[in-house]
C-alpha cells in the first residue's frame, strides 16, 4: 500500500511542471527523490552511531587502562608492606629472578586477593606485588 502525502512547491516550479508533467511520473520521480535522501541520511545516522560507538571504545579502553593500572598499584603497595616482614631469606629467594621460587608467596598473595571488594585484576596486582617486593630489595638489599 502507497502512503499518499503532500508536497509544496514555489509558484514558478508548478507553472514550469504544468508544461511537461504528462510527459513523468510526478510521483515517481518525488519517491526516488525522497528514497535517496532517507538513504543518505540513515547513513549519516549509521555512522554518527559508529562514530559514538568509537567514542565509547576508546572510553571502555582508557577505563580498562586505569582498571588495571589501579589493581596493579594497589599490589605495589602490599608488595612493598609485605617485603618490609619479610626475612632476608624470603627476600632472596623472591628477587632471585626465579619465577618458580614465587609459586608459594604468590599462592598466598592470590589467597588474600579474593578478599578484595569489587572488580579486581589478579594478574594487574601480582605483576604490582612482585614490583613492590623487588622495589624494597634493591632499595634495602644493597645496603645491608
Amino acid at each position: 500500500m502507497a502512503e499518499r502525502i503532500t508536497i509544496t512547491i514555489p509558484d514558478d516550479l508548478g507553472k514550469r511542471l504544468s508544461a511537461v508533467k504528462d510527459r513523468f511520473n510526478v510521483s515517481r520521480v518525488c519517491a526516488a527523490a525522497l528514497q535517496d535522501q532517507v538513504d543518505r541520511e540513515e547513513t549519516s545516522i549509521e555512522l554518527e552511531g559508529a562514530s559514538d560507538m568509537e567514542k565509547v571504545k576508546e572510553r571502555l579502553k582508557n577505563e580498562k587502562a586505569e582498571f588495571f593500572e589501579g589493581c596493579r598499584k594497589d599490589g605495589r603497595v602490599a608488595g612493598l608492606e609485605d617485603a618490609k616482614e619479610m626475612s632476608y631469606g624470603e627476600l632472596y629467594e623472591l628477587t632471585s629472578a626465579c619465577e618458580a621460587c614465587w609459586g608459594e608467596w604468590l599462592e598466598e598473595k592470590i589467597g588474600e586477593s579474593e578478599d578484595h571488594a569489587g572488580p579486581f585484576d589478579e594478574d594487574a596486582y601480582l605483576t604490582g606485588w612482585l614490583e613492590g617486593v623487588l622495589e624494597f630489595w634493591r632499595e634495602v638489599g644493597c645496603k645491608i
